[in-house]
């Protein structure tokens, strides 16, 4: 699943990927990966 934010909470999501499977793309651009492998391609 990807999330765009507001580059202000960059720092938020950086914080949070120590406890979640965040990837951080590029600013304001995170990728949220899911262990059950569902998170379909989004085209």
């Amino acid at each position: 699943m990807r999330l765009k934010v507001p580059g202000e909470l960059d720092g938020v999501l950086e914080a949070a990927a120590a406890f979640l499977p965040l990837q951080k793309e590029s600013e304001g651009q995170w990728h949220l990966v899911r262990e059950e492998g569902h998170d379909a391609p989004q085209s």
